[in-house]
């Protein structure tokens, strides 16, 4: 399966247990919240992570390093960072 945010708003994850989503994350508009990136699959899921006008909002207690590859689609994409540190260590194409 796969994971698309479409239009407006925010969607918040809650992190109850390590989710083992592991289909492409679509952020098409609106804002995709996590607090760990073990709601998206973990950090070095394989799954590749496309913005394409959305936002992922990273709220996350813990520093945090991400392997997850991220594709900018044309209207571009954004990720916002709270509380913490998202080290980037994947791609970004």
């Amino acid at each position: 399966g796969s994971l698309t945010k479409l239009g407006g708003g925010t969607l918040t994850l809650a992190q109850t247990v390590t989710n083992t989503f592991s289909g492409p994350l679509s952020l098409v508009g609106g804002t995709l919240s996590i607090s760990s990136l073990n709601q998206i699959g973990g950090a070095s899921s394989t799954r590749a992570i496309g913005l394409d006008g959305g936002v992922l909002a990273f709220t996350g207690p813990t520093a945090t390093t991400n392997t997850v590859p991220v594709t900018l689609g044309a209207a571009g994409g954004a990720f916002s960072i709270t509380g913490t540190l998202l080290n980037p260590d994947g791609s970004t194409t």
